[in-house]
């Protein structure tokens, strides 16, 4: 109740959504510490996770979720819906193109250009595909050596002249999306060759077990892309930077 910010008085959480979550992490854990206590036969420890989560099954949805669920329901009824300007989105665009291939020249020797470079590529994706950020920011070097050229001819029937075109140009990346459903992802040839100098330029800045396309120093770790939209957004001095998101 606390993280999520509940105010006493009104039976409202700051953040509703955070009540929610937190349901299933407290749920987790407790399964987790359960399960170690198995592993090492004490069952005292064990069945205190049981009540323990069985107490939550009881008490969690009265105490907690229904108010939140509330919440959430009442804000999306009275709350007004913000898209980005159509400028902001043509600036931003525009503005990912100068930072790539300026840091492009410097980006096999200088760790903070890499970083950079990452960043603007997976802004770029994220923003031409309209896609979640996590679900692009999580691709991997594997799915990415994987693509192919869109073109299918089972589709080809249904498709405008122009549109059978577009297949030709971009290529097709597969990746693993919400729920473990298959998510298609199209690249420009621009986009293609940054990542390609991304590739070239990765031994030296990230470990050989990293999987992640756009990672980050550590051995399982990546760039986040809501911090990469967030930043370009106020970068390329958009009007309203805070509707720049990969969720609008």
């Amino acid at each position: 109740k606390r993280v999520a910010g509940l105010n006493e008085g009104s039976s409202e959480y700051h953040a509703p959504s955070s009540a929610l979550k937190s349901g299933g992490v407290v749920r987790r854990l407790a399964e987790i510490k359960q399960a170690k206590a198995l592993e090492r036969s004490d069952p005292a420890v064990a069945e205190e996770c049981v009540q323990f989560l069985r107490l939550c099954v009881l008490k969690w949805p009265n105490e907690i979720s229904s108010t939140a669920l509330h919440n959430i329901a009442d804000r999306k009824r009275t709350g007004v819906l913000f898209v980005p300007l159509t400028k902001d989105v043509v600036k931003l665009n525009e503005f990912l193109v100068g930072p790539a291939n300026t840091v492009a020249l410097t980006v096999h020797n200088d760790a903070g250009a890499f970083i950079d470079m990452t960043q603007v590529v997976l802004a770029k994706v994220i923003l031409f595909n309209r896609k979640r950020q996590g679900e692009v920011s999580k691709m991997k070097v594997e799915d990415y050596r994987k693509k192919r050229f869109a073109q299918s001819s089972e589709l080809d029937l249904a498709l405008t002249e122009f549109e059978r075109s577009l297949l030709r140009v971009f290529e097709r990346v597969e990746i693993r999306g919400k729920r473990g459903r298959t998510v298609p992802l199209l690249l420009t040839e621009e986009m293609t060759s940054w990542i390609d100098k991304l590739l070239a330029a990765r031994p030296s800045f990230v470990p050989a077990q990293n999987p992640f396309l756009f990672a980050c120093k550590g051995e399982y770790s990546h760039l986040r892309g809501s911090d990469a939209l967030r930043r370009f957004a106020v970068d390329c001095g958009a009007k309203r930077p805070e509707l720049l998101t990969s969720t609008k």
